[in-house]
């Protein structure tokens, strides 16, 4: 079987490249890398050659210091470059390509060829692979990821993230309290949360919102849960943000309640930051997607900013601010035609309750049509 990709690399890179190899192989795809970089008296071609034409893609991982002087990585690129050329033959991959991940520069031969640089203009390479932003990490992998159309395959689950930027949760005072729930100063004493803390969990979109406390954020958190699932057995899927014009105009406005209506009707994810609640413009949003938790495809889930906070506290909150949610996922249920049936939890504050609760969704979702995801379904 042909391997997904093949590492190109320099020795002195090689734990950027290890670490490469394992988060490739996470996803499913499967990666030739020669960790040993074989011995110098090794003929290269008899080593080498078998796996560069076995495999679908090169990854040249890229460093000026180290990768341009490399005799290996110049070998290894001009031998799949020529093998690109070959697709004619019946034991050759047709459709190949170089991607090149930048480390530190960028080469310009190779410049036609699709280029990653996310750490290289975040400067990662001095931090070292295990000191890597995880978020910059995450992305790259998801851009190799689709470059190699493995994460192309099955359906699109659209998720809406209800959280604040920095500049709105800044704005927003210490005396807020929509629909009587204790103030937001108020709640940040009892949490023991500082502004200063707070500031650090949020970003300039709102995909950059860190929930528990984490340094990822929502999106590559969102992201490693997708290929965890994927890897235990999960039906393909692939998120996709809701469209920006979510967020335009007033709740009321007829694009919104488009969105909302399609998202009450099919499979989807509402994530929602419990302290962002406390920006009007969030809390508008999150009542007009009120019909999602009675779609049995929905998925909404509310979550704590830190893993350490007083949940009883933020629950209270969260109980005056999404009464209907917060009612009748914690009250008795008598009303027949309005029957909680979202995965849906009021507050969770773990990485295991996400999980379950998607998994709940994905599963209700192929239950309920499975000719659909029949239809989307590849093989891998």
């Amino acid at each position: 079987m042909p391997n997904d990709a093949f590492i190109s690399y320099s020795r002195q890179d090689a734990a950027w490249a290890q670490k490469l190899e394992a988060g490739l192989r996470q996803r499913g795809f499967s990666v030739f890398l020669d960790s040993a970089r074989l011995a110098g008296g090794e003929d290269w071609e008899d080593a080498l050659l078998d796996n560069l034409v076995d495999s679908k893609n090169l990854i040249l991982l890229w460093t000026e210091r180290n990768a341009k002087s490399s005799n290996w990585v110049n070998q290894e690129a001009y031998g799949f470059r020529v093998l690109m050329f070959k697709g004619q033959q019946k034991t050759v991959p047709e459709h190949r390509q170089i991607l090149q991940v930048c480390l530190d520069g960028r080469n310009s031969v190779f410049s036609r060829f699709q280029t990653i640089d996310d750490l290289n203009d975040g400067q990662q390479f001095s931090r070292g692979a295990d000191g890597v932003d995880v978020n910059r990490w995450t992305a790259v992998l998801d851009k190799l990821a689709a470059a190699m159309r493995l994460d192309d395959q099955g359906p699109v689950i659209p998720h809406v993230i209800l959280a604040s930027t920095r500049e709105q949760m800044n704005d927003i005072g210490r005396d807020a309290s929509p629909l009587g729930a204790l103030s937001f100063g108020g709640l940040l004493d009892k949490l023991g949360l500082t502004e200063s803390q707070l500031a650090k969990c949020y970003g300039d979109n709102r995909w950059e919102w860190r929930p528990f406390g984490f340094d990822r954020d929502i999106f590559t958190l969102l992201s490693e849960l997708r290929w965890e699932l994927l890897a235990a057995g999960a039906p393909p899927f692939r998120w996709r943000p809701v469209a920006d014009t979510f967020w335009e105009g007033l709740p009321n406005n007829p694009t919104v309640k488009e969105i909302a209506r399609q998202l009450a009707r099919q499979a989807s994810v509402i994530v929602v930051d419990a302290l962002s609640l406390y920006d009007p413009v969030v809390l508008g949003r999150f009542t007009s997607l009120t019909d999602c938790l009675y779609n049995k495809l929905s998925c909404m889930m509310v979550l704590a900013p830190f893993t350490h906070v007083q949940h009883s506290t933020l629950r209270d909150a969260i109980g005056q601010i999404a009464q209907e949610m917060y009612n009748r996922f914690y009250g008795p249920e008598f009303d027949e035609t309005r029957v909680l049936r979202a995965s849906c939890s009021a507050l969770i504050s773990d990485e295991p309750d996400i999980r379950r609760l998607l998994t709940a969704t994905l599963r209700q979702s192929r239950q309920d049509n499975p000719q659909w995801w029949a239809s989307v379904e590849t093989p891998r």
